[in-house]
């Protein structure tokens, strides 16, 4: 899977709870509006389940893992300082709407600007866990893993997402 699709796909469903909050609390408006945002939160998960199966298929590489630390606390930052402000915003006006949205986009830049495409909810949600591993070669890459715990000197099957970013999709380490 192309590196530009695989970080659409991650981008968008990080965003799909976001898409809930928005169409309950009608935050761009009544009616269409509403299901706009539930569409493109069913959307983005549909497409990121669909994605988890094809990156099951695509060819592993085993890795021996060096060193490795959990970044799971990236996807609470990234959920305390962004999505709760956007629930508590008053949005009744044009403007409240506009700057909403402009809010969003800039969220949204800032997200991809820093590469930050792993940090993911959802993911955390379905039993995913967020590791910064360190191989036996010495390369640092982002592991998205089912394991709760990446052992020193495990041997792991992945499958590579994008440059640095790494999916173990293996049946036996799959969440449950």
């Amino acid at each position: 899977m192309p590196t530009l699709a695989t970080e659409a796909v991650l981008f968008l469903s990080s965003f799909s709870p976001l898409f809930v909050v928005f169409g309950l609390l009608q935050s761009f408006g009544h009616g269409v509006a509403s299901y706009v945002c539930y569409g493109i939160a069913a959307a983005s998960l549909l497409v990121l389940f669909i994605s988890l199966r094809v990156w099951r298929t695509l060819s592993p590489n085993r890795v021996t893992i060096e060193r490795a630390r959990q970044r799971d606390a990236d996807t609470i930052a990234y959920v305390a300082t962004y999505i709760v402000p956007f629930a508590t915003l008053g949005v009744d006006s044009w403007r409240s709407r506009a700057a909403l949205l402009l809010f969003l986009v800039l969220v949204g830049v800032l997200y991809v600007r820093a590469h930050l495409f792993y940090v993911n909810p959802v993911l955390s949600l379905i039993g995913y866990r967020i590791f910064e591993a360190t191989t036996a070669s010495g390369r640092v890459m982002l592991v998205i893993s089912p394991r709760s715990y990446m052992a020193v000197n495990a041997q792991i099957d992945v499958r590579t997402l994008s440059d640095y970013i790494f999916i173990e999709v293996d049946a036996a380490a799959r969440p449950h």
